[in-house]
């Protein structure tokens, strides 16, 4: 069986998001919108409308909307990365002091 390794695209997109308020996302809380390239193909922009007040993460051009769409997740994960990366580290150390207080 191979290894699926960390997601990448819309679903580590998906984590992020689900990181910075702290809760499920929702349908409302990724959207997509894509349009198509005369001649070069597909550009994808998400935008997170609950975050940053909604603040829109362009892809770059790409062969199929499902590329288009992967590719601009990718961006808005990597220019989120620094604070999704704060939020996960908080989260594990309130989560291993709830652990430590529960095997006391």
């Amino acid at each position: 069986m191979p290894h699926a390794g960390p997601p990448e695209g819309k679903s580590a997109l998906s984590h992020s998001v689900q990181m910075l308020p702290g809760r499920p996302v929702t349908k409302e809380d990724m959207v997509y919108e894509t349009v198509q390239v005369e001649g070069a193909g597909n550009q994808s922009t998400v935008s997170l409308p609950t975050y940053d007040g909604g603040k829109p993460y362009h892809g770059p051009v790409a062969p199929s909307k499902k590329e288009a769409e992967m590719a601009a997740a990718k961006l808005a994960c990597s220019q989120l990365k620094s604070v999704v990366d704060q939020l996960e580290e908080e989260h594990k150390a309130k989560k291993a002091k709830k652990n430590a207080e529960g095997l006391a």
